[in-house]
Parts: structure tokens; C-alpha cells; sequence
């Protein structure tokens, strides 16, 4: 079973980057453009690990940080 990462990330082209290296490497990959969609993505995809841009649109970074890490789906 492939590793789950959850990338969160506005920028297309880090993104992209992030996306063709963790594929090439087997990882099973979720991408998330808007800090609103994060708590959804990690209810809905459970993933191993998350890597998050701290400045996002709609929301700041380190709130969902401390949203992520109350939520039951992540413990």
C-alpha cells in the first residue's frame, strides 16, 4: 500500500514540482489548492502525511495546522 501525501499548496508550479516527484516515487497523492478544502481532504483521504504552504487564500496556514491537529481524523 503506497503512502498517502495531502499537498496543500496555491502555487501551480510548486505544486507540479511536488507532484511529479512524489508520483515518480509511488506515492498515492492528494492536491489541495485552497486552505477551505483542507479539513475535507483530510477527513475524506486519511492521509500518512501532509505538506502545507503556510500562506494560502481564504485561510492562514498555522490556523489549519492547529485545526488538522484537533480533528479525529487525523489521530
Amino acid at each position: 500500500m503506497a503512502t498517502k501525501v495531502l499537498i496543500v499548496e496555491d502555487d501551480l508550479l510548486n505544486r507540479m514540482f511536488y507532484e511529479a516527484v512524489l508520483q515518480q516515487r509511488g506515492y498515492e497523492l492528494m492536491l489541495v489548492d485552497d486552505g477551505a478544502r483542507v479539513l475535507e481532504a483530510v477527513e475524506s483521504f486519511a492521509p500518512d502525511l501532509i505538506t502545507m504552504d503556510i500562506h494560502l487564500p481564504n485561510v492562514s496556514g498555522r490556523t489549519l495546522i492547529r485545526q488538522i491537529a484537533r480533528n479525529p481524523a487525523t489521530a
